[in-house]
């Protein structure tokens, strides 16, 4: 069977599965909670058009409303080397985006989230403008963890604070950074945890967030994080740390051109969102 016919194959069930798509999303979970709160306003819009980057992913509602996620492009179950998404995004309902979020697949993962950030961009919030290291409560004894690698962020805390453990995607452990898969064991002996948003994505988030329980601090940063306080009520977070587009058409072309934070930080506001205790 050759590969087109393969793609046609799973193309001829691609809706339904996308129906059903939050049947991988365990209950309980973060991705099965965004659903469930966002559903009924994800109804009511629709996907004027989304934009597969290299390096993000940014969903555009019918509201003027736009999404970010962070691509991880090397992790796809596409059997084609074409994503094998919805036949025309454009014109599907949002609800159809925000079912992505539950899949297995990263790509669809991070256009269901991408959906999220759109839907929340206009939510009421309290909205605090700085760096992320000038909002926390930040102290010379504190141990803090950070999850995905911010370089900038990390040399600053690295400054302020007694210990910084830096956990990445890596087999082995380096001068600077420990692997990812010890950051469940480690979080639970932190001050403070600093977990990338796109733990949404991989579907990290629910073990990190349990073993930051007893933090004192729990922010979620990063491009991919939705700033919507409502979504996180009942867990350990006590921070968000976003942006929000300020220039939609210069933010698309740099992503159609395979850009990604550092090229479009200047169409972008950065924000800090603290969650009531």
């Amino acid at each position: 069977m050759t590969s087109s016919k393969i793609c046609a194959k799973h193309l001829s069930r691609r809706d339904e599965q996308r129906m059903n798509a939050m049947k991988s999303a365990q209950p309980g979970t973060l991705a099965a909670s965004f659903h469930d709160t966002l559903a009924t306003v994800a109804q009511q819009h629709q996907v004027v058009e989304a934009r597969l980057g290299l390096g993000y992913m940014a969903v555009v509602l019918n509201n003027g409303a736009v999404g970010l996620a962070y691509t991880f492009r090397h992790e796809t179950n596409a059997s084609c080397t074409a994503f094998e998404g919805l036949d025309g995004i454009a014109g599907c309902s949002a609800l159809r985006l925000l079912g992505m979020l539950g899949s297995a697949d990263r790509l669809e993962a991070g256009l269901g989230l991408a959906t999220v950030n759109a839907l929340t961009q206009h939510e009421p919030r309290e909205e605090l403008c700085g760096d992320i290291v000038e909002l926390l409560d930040l102290r010379a004894s504190d141990h803090v963890g950070m999850v995905g690698h911010f370089a900038p962020v990390a040399l600053r805390l690295a400054e302020r604070v007694k210990e910084l453990t830096v956990f990445e995607r890596i087999d082995a452990p380096t001068a600077t950074m420990r692997p990812a898969a010890e950051a469940a064991a480690t979080l639970p002996h932190c001050d403070i945890a600093l977990i990338t948003a796109t733990t949404l994505i991989n579907h990290s988030i629910d073990e990190l967030l349990s073993a930051a329980q007893h933090c004192r601090e729990v922010v979620i940063l990063g491009a991919s994080t939705p700033l919507s306080p409502l979504l996180f009520a009942g867990t350990p977070v006590t921070m968000l740390s976003g942006v929000q587009v300020r220039d939609t058409a210069a933010l698309l072309r740099v992503i159609s051109e395979g850009g990604g934070m550092r090229r479009f930080s200047r169409h972008v506001a950065k924000l800090g969102v603290r969650l009531s205790a």
